[in-house]
């Protein structure tokens, strides 16, 4: 059996004519005080800089909602830092402990990808830190994160709508992200103890 975390995944799967068994992601286990945030409007881009994130497209729409602060993290090549853009931030790496003080101080975190059937760890960390998202609109990540997230067109435009879209409804948001996080807690919790099951199963045969 072949253990997957999403079911953008399953497709290839069926083809080949491989059992699998779908688990997602662990929420993250992080330890944070939800006490103070930023002032004013901020969002952190969970960025590894890869060939996949629209991060061109993320820069274009930032010029395009100026009263919002970004902060991208992740480590960055020197020419990022030559772009005359005030609202926009590149932290570098950051250890775990200033990653999640970040995450658990902005107003929303945002992951980008243009893979249709990639499931974001960023997301799974945002969720953890019970924060409002938003995510690339793809069929993937629309079943996986139906709820306390906006769905972008991976466009300067579509983001900029979205971020827009999410400011507008963030207590909204901000309830739907902790029911997202204990149903998934307890989808887990069932999905993990269903495989040890097969498992056991499959050892008594």
């Amino acid at each position: 059996m072949t253990i997957i975390p999403n079911d953008g995944i399953v497709k290839y799967l069926i083809k080949w004519g491989i059992p699998y068994f779908i688990l997602e992601d662990g929420i993250p286990d992080f330890v944070f005080s939800p006490a103070g945030e930023k002032p004013g409007k901020s969002i952190a881009v969970i960025s590894g800089f890869g060939t996949d994130e629209p991060l061109g497209e993320m820069i274009e729409a930032s010029k395009r909602v100026p009263a919002v602060q970004f902060f991208i993290t992740g480590s960055y090549s020197k020419e990022w830092l030559n772009l005359p853009i005030v609202n926009l931030k590149f932290t570098g790496f950051l250890t775990e402990i200033d990653f999640i003080k970040l995450l658990s101080e902005v107003s929303l975190v945002m992951v980008l990808t243009t893979r249709p059937d990639t499931i974001l760890c960023g997301a799974y960390e945002g969720l953890s830190l019970e924060k409002p998202m938003i995510l690339s609109d793809t069929a993937t990540l629309r079943s996986h994160f139906p709820k306390g997230v906006i769905h972008v067109e991976n466009t300067a435009e579509g983001i900029a709508k979205g971020i827009k879209q999410a400011f507008s409804v963030l207590p909204q948001l901000q309830a739907e992200i902790l029911q997202l996080k204990s149903e998934k807690t307890r989808q887990w919790l069932e999905k993990t103890k269903k495989l040890k099951e097969l498992l056991e199963i499959s050892d008594q045969n």
